[in-house]
């Protein structure tokens, strides 16, 4: 236990203390535009039958690109070459019409500038076929964001960060409470009407106690003459089971107000409340809810009444060495 105590202080001592010490620069983000570019068509009156995307592609700042259909009679070829200017959004459209056969000689070229200040997508009318099928060009500006490296900071795995994914809960190694859903603290409180309260940390915090640990995604917290079990435990930021452990996790438990005969009233109250806010038409309450909660009542079966998450303020996160 003491070498588990130790470990759990220096692991979360440097999630806790660990700053970037890189500049302001470093996590600037680089952004330019980007035009995409793309060729329909469709007859008006029957779009959604008609409707057919024959070519894309994409250019930014300095660059360009080539886009092509065939409409029967003749081929329309579309280059767009996209501003040299990396603070300037616009698009010079060079538009080819070439017929078949005898007549390839008798191109048409037509040059068009887009500018897009306001990131509004352009159209432009190409063709129209003897059945009344447009061809249109779309340029639509978006702008890229590329971040920069940046120094990596510990902190930013969020490690002492909960996240219970319907985990169920069971009391005393054998009787199954219910499931919990809380995600985001890093310090999670569970109600278990008249049997305890307790609140749980990776983080040891005022007038907690390291009762609890918390191995391969299973949690344990022990307390007087009580204990909790929660499994399908995940924490971090790419909220992940936790490998390495047994961890130490700090507990607070708050005995019970209420005796369990008082409890039961609670949860028959409550079980009434709800139904009345489903029949008023709370659709969040759904009947398997209710149906599980008429079941616990009836057996007279303990019952997590709820849970809560926020998190540690940094005045009440303490030292555990002091």
């Amino acid at each position: 236990m003491r070498h588990e105590k130790l470990l759990m202080i220096v692991v979360f001592g440097l999630v806790i203390g660990v700053t970037n010490t890189g500049h302001a620069e470093e996590t600037a983000a680089y952004r330019y535009c980007n035009i995409r570019s793309e060729i329909r068509s469709w007859i008006p009156g029957k779009t959604l039958a008609t409707y057919q995307l024959h070519s894309s592609g994409n250019c930014s700042h300095g660059g360009a690109v080539g886009l092509g259909v065939g409409t029967g009679k003749k081929n329309i070829n579309v280059n767009i070459t996209c501003s040299r200017n990396p603070k300037q959004i616009y698009a010079e459209v060079e538009l080819s019409v070439i017929p078949h056969g005898e007549n390839k000689e008798n191109i048409e070229t037509v040059t068009k500038k887009f500018d897009m200040p306001d990131l509004r997508p352009q159209r432009m009318e190409l063709s129209k076929g003897s059945d009344g099928r447009i061809y249109e060009l779309t340029l639509i500006p978006e702008i890229v964001e590329i971040q920069k490296p940046k120094t990596f900071n510990l902190s930013d795995l969020k490690l002492q960060e909960w996240d219970f994914r319907s985990s169920p809960v069971i009391l005393n190694d054998q009787i199954y409470v219910g499931q919990m859903g809380v995600s985001g603290a890093n310090l999670v409180g569970v109600d278990i009407v008249g049997h305890a309260t307790c609140e749980f940390s990776l983080i040891p915090w005022k007038d907690s106690k390291p009762t609890g640990t918390l191995n391969d995604g299973v949690l344990n917290l022990k307390g007087k003459d009580i204990s909790i079990m929660i499994s399908g435990v995940h924490n971090g930021a790419q909220r992940q089971i936790l490998e390495g452990g047994p961890y130490l996790v700090w507990t607070k438990w708050t005995e019970p107000k209420l005796s369990k005969e008082e409890s039961q009233a609670l949860v028959r109250q409550h079980i009434e409340l709800l139904q009345k806010r489903r029949d008023e038409g709370d659709l969040t309450i759904t009947p398997e809810i209710l149906r599980r909660m008429k079941e616990f009542a009836k057996s007279g079966k303990p019952m997590l009444m709820g849970s809560s998450g926020r998190d540690l303020r940094p005045r009440e996160i303490v030292d555990p060495t002091d």
